[in-house]
């Protein structure tokens, strides 16, 4: 939430003039500042030629600690996390980078990091450090009550995106704060902290550690952290980066904030509190959500993410040096569409026992993704178009659905492809949908410049709403809800949150071989919807 947002949610605060409304104010919100509590990098790609650098920012005077979690693409499997110890004013940062099938289940891609902060555990159970690289596994999506009807191999984790959580604020003074806080160092001598309780850090052992100290070695969480990812292509010579997206009061004063583990695969994004603030226009939404499966943090976050509209601009040449690829990143998806309700065989469902995904998505996990119809539209740079007849992904690959999003981290590829299986051209993924956007009045433009403005123009992608009896993509909150609307403050009806949680962005990249190429990122422009019910 912008400095605007927060204003304007003050203003609503005192327009009512009541402590039920101010009592509310403490909410998950997306903090368009960039700094907050929780990080969503949209995405993480290793194919193409492409490495994934990365870096997450302590501003705050305190020391701190993370969850860092990494996520593949298609069914968001946790791939890899560990804890991280930020000091005071610390940066870190890691590189994810292609690696081979090391056949025991871990490889496909692997994080290099030579940062000195503190990280729990500091190697795995091969033996690899982050210095050497800690290879991905595959285990979540292979085996066990976890395993997936998807891909079951390595290559999977070839792409993705990250989550990074606070866990809490550890204070400088406290045994653990001196501990992860760097040393003085000097000119020649990089300044590296112990690490010696940290490294091996337990529940257990902080527990022990608070009581000989008699102190709290971690204490609420304060924020204060942002992240980005640049994507770095050796093959074409380009690079270019993007913002982690912020979710601030991320856990609020009644969740159970504080160390985890570092093999618990807690706290994810369902772990924060259950209350969300949304502002839309001129007006502020403030749902408190409920229900366990997914749970009701789960909800929260969802709500602030969701979005009816993604729009962004494409450049694309049939010689395939332009070429621009839309990043569309479902986060918690995997939460609603892996373990939803039972749906009866006369309610559509082929035989009893199939499972139905939880809203806002529209289809369970099966092989072929969980699959969200949508709909396209796309305009050249003169307001050329299609007469309005939406376009579509072509080609399809056989079986699978038309017109729809199937998986977590999607890529939209811009052009025409020789075929369905061909990685889209600038990140390589193997998760993608080919779409030839409108552009030179509906003729070829076969290299850059062989036509005046005729590369590129700019399209909008809307998910399904279905009909009034068969609503689709919705994330209603029944009856807990306080909006204000700019003049009244409303606590009763129900609000209606239209579309899915998204983020993500735009990449367009010039290969022009032995010539000077170059790539930009853009991040993504959203629609609303967002109704109040009676």
């Amino acid at each position: 939430m912008s400095t605007f947002n927060k204003t304007k949610l003050a203003t609503a605060i005192a327009a009512a003039g009541c402590a039920m409304v101010a009592g509310q104010a403490n909410a998950v919100y997306v903090n368009d500042g960039g700094l907050g509590e929780a990080l969503i990098y949209p995405y993480y790609t290793v194919r193409g030629g492409n490495a994934t650098l990365m870096s997450v920012v302590n501003t705050t005077n305190q020391a701190k600690v993370v969850k860092v979690r990494f996520r593949e693409g298609k069914n968001t499997a946790d791939v890899l996390d560990f804890n991280l110890f930020l000091s005071a004013w610390d940066v870190w940062t890691g590189a994810i980078l292609d690696t081979t099938d090391r056949g025991n289940g871990t490889g496909g891609a692997m994080l290099v990091s030579r940062d000195t902060s503190c990280t729990n555990p500091t190697q795995d159970e091969a033996g690899n450090t982050f210095a050497i690289g800690v290879p991905f596994r595959g285990f979540q999506y292979t085996s066990g009550t976890t395993k997936d009807a998807e891909d079951q191999t390595i290559d999977r984790v070839r792409e993705g995106y990250i989550e990074i959580i606070e866990l809490g604020t550890i204070p400088n003074l406290t045994a653990l704060g001196k501990d992860v806080t760097h040393d003085k160092g000097s000119a020649t001598s990089a300044r590296k902290p112990e690490c010696k309780i940290a490294s091996n850090l337990t529940v257990a052992g902080l527990t022990a550690l608070e009581n000989s100290e008699e102190q709290a070695q971690i204490v609420g969480p304060s924020g204060g952290l942002f992240g980005n990812a640049t994507f770095l292509n050796g093959n074409a010579g380009t690079n270019t980066g993007v913002d982690a997206v912020a979710l601030n009061s991320f856990w609020g004063s009644s969740r159970n904030f504080g160390y985890y583990d570092a093999a618990d695969d807690q706290p994810n994004l369902g772990s924060g509190q259950a209350r969300s603030v949304v502002v839309d226009g001129a007006n502020v939404f403030i749902s408190n959500w409920s229900g366990t499966s997914p749970s009701a943090g789960f909800r929260a976050t969802t709500a602030v993410l969701m979005r009816a509209s993604i729009i962004n601009e494409y450049a694309y040449t049939d010689d395939k040096v332009f070429s621009t690829d839309w990043v569309i990143t479902m986060p918690n998806k995997r939460y609603f569409v892996n373990n939803g309700a039972q749906l009866p065989a006369f309610a559509g469902g082929p035989s009893p026992g199939l499972v139905a995904a939880f809203a806002p998505f529209q289809r369970p996990f099966k092989a072929g993704g969980a699959c969200d119809d949508v709909s396209l539209v796309s305009y050249d740079r003169e307001e050329g178009t299609t007469g309005g007849t939406p376009g579509g992904f072509s080609p399809v690959r056989p079986g699978a659905a038309g017109n729809a999003l199937c998986w977590e981290s999607n890529v939209v590829a811009f052009g025409k492809a020789a075929g369905a299986t061909e990685p889209s051209r600038v990140l390589g993924s193997t998760n993608q949908l080919w779409y030839a956007g409108f552009q030179n009045n509906g003729n070829p433009v076969p290299s850059v410049g062989a036509v005046a403005q005729g590369e590129g123009g700019w399209a909008k992608l809307t998910f399904a709403r279905g009909t009034s009896s068969a609503p689709l993509h919705q994330l209603v909150n029944a009856a807990d809800n306080t909006v204000f609307n700019g003049a009244t403050v409303s606590t009763s009806g129900s609000v209606t949150y239209g579309g899915l949680p998204v983020v993500g962005f735009a990449v367009t990249q010039a290969n022009q071989g032995t010539k000077a190429s170059f790539a930009s990122s853009y991040g993504h422009r959203f629609e609303r919807s967002i109704s109040v019910g009676q």
